[in-house]
């Protein structure tokens, strides 16, 4: 925990506005850190990623979530079904 003082009011106003992400912020505002994928996975309904963002003063554990269903929409990811227990792709 970094006290409120200690903070800046740049990162802590985009922080409140809620337009970034929290990784974002942290580009924008060019805060020297490390990322760190720690986990990535997937099924048949969403995929995920797990990464940290570290450094000076700063620690961020970051667990993205994103149902596939948009992704395919756009064209991104192929369409996956369930055929008797089995993944199918289409396409």
């Amino acid at each position: 925990h970094i006290p409120l003082e200690r903070n800046r009011q740049d990162v802590i106003a985009d922080i409140s506005s809620g337009t970034l992400g929290l990784g974002q912020i942290v580009v924008v505002h060019a805060i020297p850190c490390k990322r760190v994928l720690v986990d990535v996975g997937g099924n048949i309904h969403a995929f995920w990623r797990k990464y940290t963002i570290q450094g000076p003063e700063l620690l961020l554990r970051i667990h993205e979530y994103f149902p596939r269903e948009p992704f395919e929409e756009v064209g991104w990811l192929r369409a996956r079904r369930l055929l008797q227990g089995k993944e199918v792709s289409d396409g």
